[in-house]
């Protein structure tokens, strides 16, 4: 059997479960881009090839890791957030996808914490909202474990600010319970 690499599996666990794929990044992000590239750059120069062997072991071999301890890939973070120019929902969301498509986990722990810090252009009216929660369903069910899935969850800050909205919280409950989450 063919070797599938794990984006594709994400991008068929999505389409299995809304039955389109999920959207692609568009065109003419190159604020997205520079962004991870940035992000990438700076993960590598302080990447820990022991505390990623460790870290992988932990997680099962699901993932691959840069061997960033929490404090210093958030110190790392802040220093690449406080660069960035200001970006509106759909960036966000493209953001989200791409760092969703890079091998190392710690990039999809980025993209979490920057859609809690910025949960209120991500919510800030239904439709933004709703488009929001399919973008979020979609990383939910797409290299899916415990730490990416828990720290998206309603009891969880980021979507307690999105599911105030009007019918979000009923979308992520009508997600087929065999989607593959973790």
């Amino acid at each position: 059997m063919p070797k599938v690499s794990k984006v594709k599996r994400g991008v068929a666990a999505i389409k299995h479960i809304t039955g389109t794929k999920p959207p692609k990044p568009r065109q003419g992000t190159s604020n997205v881009t520079k962004i991870v590239t940035k992000l990438r750059k700076e993960y590598k120069a302080h990447a820990c090839p022991v505390s990623a062997a460790g870290a992988k072991k932990y997680m099962r071999n699901q993932f691959e890791y840069f061997g960033l301890t929490a404090p210093k890939r958030r110190a790392i973070d802040k220093q690449v957030i406080a660069s960035l120019p200001s970006l509106g929902a759909e960036d966000i969301w493209d953001l989200m996808q791409l760092l969703w498509q890079q091998e190392e986990r710690e990039c999809q722990h980025f993209a979490i914490d920057y859609a809690i810090k910025y949960r209120n252009i991500l919510s800030c009216d239904a439709d933004t909202c709703i488009q929001s929660t399919d973008v979020i369903k979609g990383l939910l069910t797409a290299k899916s474990w415990w730490d990416t899935v828990d720290a998206l969850t309603p009891d969880r800050k980021y979507l307690r600010g999105i599911l105030k909205r009007e019918n979000a919280s009923t979308l992520l409950l009508t997600m087929p319970l065999n989607t593959g989450i973790y």
